[in-house]
């Protein structure tokens, strides 16, 4: 900023797929998440993010918060080894929970980003209606909300639920980290600004979006 005042900050809520098909993604997962975290403080602001993994066996979804409003100064590196892929895919189930989460912090400025490498299949609670609604509910607030798809086709999911494809993204096999880059410098944008912001045609390269079949 001009004026050397840090920008106000921000409550960011990550959703990351830990689900038995992101095993050959995990590793590059995690990082991509500290990569963001590390991208996403360069301007010094003082965002708060919570994150939390989710997956789902036969007594139902797992949501795991791993980091709960930590201050981006105070952020611990997210390791490998914390949770392992496992289970199936409760994505209504698991954006509801996250969303109401959100909700009950109701920071003006809220950002969402959710990283999965597929479909629902498991959820018990929710349908992706239910889940629709709880993102039309935020989306009215102008919260800044993404998908990014790993390796497959995530922003057809997104559109499903009514998140439009500027704010959705796929990855190819090893760009996740280029991915959740691009979702900090996103995030900045939208914190600086009145509304959502977009992924560029740059973003979309530099995740190799157009490999991701």
């Amino acid at each position: 900023m001009d004026n050397g005042q840090k920008p106000e900050g921000m409550e960011v809520f990550i959703l990351l797929d830990r689900t038995g098909s992101m095993a050959p993604l995990w590793v590059e997962a995690v990082s991509s998440v500290n990569a963001y975290v590390s991208e996403l403080g360069k301007d010094g602001a003082d965002d708060h993010v919570t994150l939390a993994v989710f997956d789902a066996y036969d007594t139902g979804m797992q949501f795991d918060v791993l980091r709960y409003a930590v201050s981006i100064k105070e952020w611990k590196a997210l390791g490998e080894d914390e949770v392992l892929p496992r289970g199936m895919t409760p994505l209504p189930d698991a954006l509801v929970r996250l969303i109401t989460r959100a909700e009950e912090v109701n920071h003006d400025k809220t950002a969402i980003v959710v990283m999965t490498d597929g479909y629902e299949n498991a959820s018990r609670e929710n349908n992706l209606e239910a889940a629709k609604a709880a993102l039309a509910r935020v989306l009215a607030k102008k919260w800044q909300v993404n998908f990014l798809g790993a390796n497959f086709d995530g922003i057809g999911q997104a559109s499903h639920l009514g998140v439009a494809r500027d704010n959705s993204m796929n990855f190819a096999q090893g760009s996740a980290v280029d991915a959740m880059s691009s979702t900090a410098e996103v995030h900045r944008s939208y914190r600086s600004q009145s509304g959502p912001a977009t992924f560029t045609d740059q973003h979309r390269k530099n995740a190799r979006e157009n490999e991701v079949k």
